[in-house]
């Protein structure tokens, strides 16, 4: 008890010492709790996903041959079925994703980021959509919107829609809302009468995508599903309504998981670096506070309860740090839910929160367990001396031998990725090698200091006299302390390089293969998973000003090698303009007979993995029931555009695939004539201008969109890597604090000897400077070759221009620069202000 008092006692007293650790702790616990707050609420909103629209028993048609209509069935079908089978009900439906909603503002209706599906309106099956405002849809042109996605997209009953299909468009009269229970997350749909969403999504009134079974009483939903199996005539695939209200839950889940996992793993960094801060505050604490710890001895105290004394204020400070993270993360969590559409309230389960704790308060604890062992071997005679714990280089070969072995393997891995022939091995290498490198490194910078800070101050330090020489020993008096200092900053600084590295590669080889393989003036494209109906298509093709336009038409198709062996791929049948507006270089044959009567091209790791060469003949199941020969005539290089893709001319398509089951445009190409590329570019936008999720740019708008998408990803990851690099500089404040405390007397002794304010404060500031940059050089160099190494791996799939983001690189050295300044602000204040005499007098 008696210790308690002490250890609680010292944290009073030395509280404002404690304030940078209990911040470090609430910042990374903040991060942890409010992504786990944030993951429970999404999912249980994933949980709690309606049934609203999931019949009993959902069938459609199996694919056999591939292609990339869907399969429909006929009312026919419909009946046949139920008799079959016995089913108290069974409706026709149609049901796509495949589909765009435009409001009467000319925006794209989306629900917070998740598909907007069409379906048919059926108010008679079980688990139908119930109308909770205005009416439900009675004429054609009627339609009705769930409440969550009317609420995103600005949607009033009464208002128009414009619904863009594969077939053609229509336009709606929202006429109600659609509702669930409450806690329970609807569909995002939009529901339209069944001949108009037959016309506008299969362009026939006499076909749906599946037939939706309702089971008639005694009979479950699965043995429905059995009943289709054993008497049905046709190939049906089912899904009962558990099944479909599991997927739609996973579905929903899937992006909370992945969202998660990336925001913790930037937590973990965040606890990583303020582990660092926390080793070096216990450290100086228990040096500075070694007479005490030795006059505890001699009165008595076991070394146990020394151990013990200093766990507990660590334990103190974690829980803390932890309570008030744990609040914080309350409020960041309403941010994210708010971020990505989610009106829920947070949910906090208990679990949760013991974790976030505990995941606090184990760090902290954890990170203090050397300064704690150290202390309980202080001996009793130590009170009787007149200065710290030494913290020399007992260990030091030892940590140089590891820290160096590790370093070598981590390098080895990082040159086996680079010569990996393959992404997956090269991939495994990679990460392997980033994680040993990081470690031997931390390991390593207690050796590194004595070398790169004395090489720093030679340029940064030095022009200083003899303010910049004391501030050099000062930051080789302990290389220990400052090697985990600079180990702070290395982690982000380290990983904002590589992954400049990484970005600016991407972009610059893309926007070279673009500058050498695109011939097209302008690329036409609508969103992923999407079409070109047939009225856009006559809108591009109608612009003048044009010498070429080019159909492009993607297909999933089914593919027989010469073996045997059966598999999906992805097939673009296209005109031979195409040929012009993309130049895909091949390792074996000639595109242009590719593109010829019975030719096809298959990509270079298609073409290893099965065996196939020029002269190869493949069965290749262009649509269902429709199956042809063709023949490799080209085997061709990995690219980032079109990926893995094979190549065929159209007229293959077109003369073996009935008219209605080829798919229409997933993109289109337009090549201007001489001298009219802003007429054509102008004209475009106007034509396309009904059609707002089309998009329409020129290469430079291509280029652009490309940058965008990077840097819109660097930006993230920046940004949250920012928390860790903060915490650093925290760790940074935070030594400087605690090492002009424990320098005290020798501060004053240079204020006696002549020194003024200013150069006290300036030999801080030059101290805190050479430290950040340190850690900046290790960090940079490292993330150098982590960038270099990641490029290797991404040559492998045509992305093949180095290209150093220098600019980042100097923005990472200047802001070492600025972290090393501001961090010595305080600790330079309270040094320059220090009494002289008082100073003089501390122990």
């Amino acid at each position: 008890m008696t210790m308690l008092k002490t250890s609680l006692r010292n944290l009073l007293a030395h509280k404002g010492r404690m304030l940078l650790s209990v911040i470090a702790v609430l910042i990374s616990v903040s991060f942890v709790s409010g992504t786990l707050f944030y993951s429970d609420t999404a999912n249980s909103d994933a949980r709690s996903a309606s049934r609203t629209g999931l019949p009993d028993v959902a069938v459609a048609l199996a694919s056999k041959d591939g292609g990339s209509q869907p399969l429909t069935v006929s009312s026919e079908d419909v009946q046949r079925l139920k008799e079959v089978t016995d089913a108290a009900r069974a409706v026709g439906r149609v049901t796509t994703e495949s589909v765009s909603f435009i409001t009467a503002s000319h925006q794209v209706l989306n629900a917070s980021g998740r598909p907007v599906t069409a379906t048919t309106w059926d108010s008679v099956s079980r688990n139908a959509p119930v109308v909770s405002k205005g009416r439900a849809p009675r004429d054609a042109s009627d339609a009705v919107l769930d409440t969550e996605t009317a609420a995103a997209g600005d949607v009033e009953i009464g208002d128009t829609l414009r619904v863009v299909g594969p077939f053609g468009t229509s336009v709606v009269e929202i006429t109600g809302f659609t509702g669930v229970d409450e806690g329970q997350t609807p569909p995002s749909a939009v529901y339209l009468q069944p001949r108009t969403a037959q016309r506008t999504l299969l362009g026939d009134t006499g076909r749906y995508t599946h037939i939706a079974l309702t089971a008639a009483p005694g009979t479950t939903p699965e043995q429905l599903a059995q009943r289709v199996k054993e008497f049905a005539e046709r190939p049906y695939e089912t899904k009962t309504v558990n099944e479909a209200a599991e997927e739609r839950r996973e579905t929903l889940a899937g992006g909370v998981a992945v969202m998660k996992y990336v925001l913790l793993g930037f937590a973990g960094l965040s606890l990583l670096v303020g582990a660092f801060l926390i080793v070096n505050t216990f450290s100086m604490l228990v040096a500075q506070r070694t007479r005490e710890v030795g006059l505890l001895r001699a009165v008595g105290a076991s070394r146990r309860q020394i151990g013990r004394a200093v766990l507990f204020e660590a334990v103190f400070l974690g829980a803390t740090g932890s309570l008030m993270g744990v609040a914080v993360g309350l409020g960041l969590a309403v941010i994210l839910l708010e971020a990505t559409g989610t009106e829920s309230a947070v949910v906090v389960r208990p679990g949760t929160l013991l974790l976030s704790l505990g995941v606090g308060i184990i760090v902290t604890a954890g990170s203090a367990y050397l300064p704690a062992r150290r202390a309980s071997r202080v001996s009793p005679m130590a009170a009787l001396r007149d200065h710290g714990i030494s913290e020399g280089d007992a260990h030091g070969r030892g940590r140089a031998w590891i820290g160096g072995l590790l370093t070598a393997a981590g390098a080895a891995s990082l040159v086996g990725a680079g010569l990996a022939e393959r992404s997956e091995p090269g991939a495994i290498l990679l990460a392997l090698g980033v994680v040993v490198t990081l470690i031997g490194f931390i390991i390593w910078t207690p050796v590194l200091a004595r070398l790169l800070i004395r090489l720093v101050s030679l340029a940064v330090l030095r022009p200083f006299g003899a303010v910049g020489r004391l501030a050099e020993r000062n930051a080789l008096r302990d290389p220990r302390r400052t090697g985990a200092t600079a180990a702070a900053l290395l982690i982000g600084l380290s990983l904002v390089t590589g992954l400049s590295v990484t970005g600016s590669s991407m972009v610059a080889s893309v926007e070279e293969q673009l500058d050498n393989s695109t011939g097209t003036d302008f690329v036409i494209e609508p969103p992923t998973g999407q079409l070109i109906n047939a009225e856009a298509e006559r809108a591009v093709k109608s612009v003048d000003g044009l010498k070429t336009v080019t159909d492009r038409k993607r297909l999933t198709v089914t593919l027989v090698t010469p073996g045997g062996k059966k598999t999906r791929s992805s097939l673009i049948a296209a005109d031979t303009s195409y040929l012009r507006d993309l130049h895909v270089a091949t390792v074996a044959g000639r595109m242009t007979d590719a593109y010829g009567v019975g030719g096809m091209s298959v990509d270079e790791n298609f073409a290893k993995k099965h065996g196939l060469d020029v002269g190869s003949a493949l069965q290749v199941g262009l649509a269902e029931g429709v199956t042809t020969q063709l023949t490799v005539k080209a085997v061709t290089v990995e690219s980032p555009f079109d990926r893995g893709a094979m190549y065929t001319g159209l007229p293959n398509l077109l003369n073996s695939v009935p008219a209605g089951q080829v798919p229409a445009n997933d993109a289109m190409y337009a090549t201007a004539e001489d001298g009219q590329a802003a007429r054509a570019y102008s004209g475009l936008k106007k034509e396309l201008a009904a059609y707002p999720h089309i998009r329409v740019r020129d290469i430079s708008d291509y280029k652009k969109s490309m940058q965008d998408q990077v840097s819109e990803v660097l930006t993230m990851v920046y940004g949250l890597l920012a928390l860790a690099i903060v915490v650093a500089a925290l760790g940074v404040v935070n030594t400087l604090a605690l090492s002009v405390a424990e320098r005290s007397r020798e501060v004053g002794l240079l204020r006696a000897v002549g020194m003024s304010r200013v150069q006290i404060r300036r030999m801080i500031r030059l101290e805190s400077v050479v430290v950040s940059v340190f850690g900046a050089l290790i960090g940079v160099g490292l993330g150098l070759a982590w960038g270099v190494t990641s490029h290797e791996l991404l040559a492998l799939s045509g992305f093949e221009l180095l290209d150093v983001s220098w600019e980042t690189i100097a923005t990472v050295m200047t802001g070492s620069v600025l972290v090393g300044l501001l961090a010595a602000l305080v600790p330079g204040r309270r040094a320059s202000g220090m009494d002289i005499l008082t100073a003089i007098k501390k122990d």
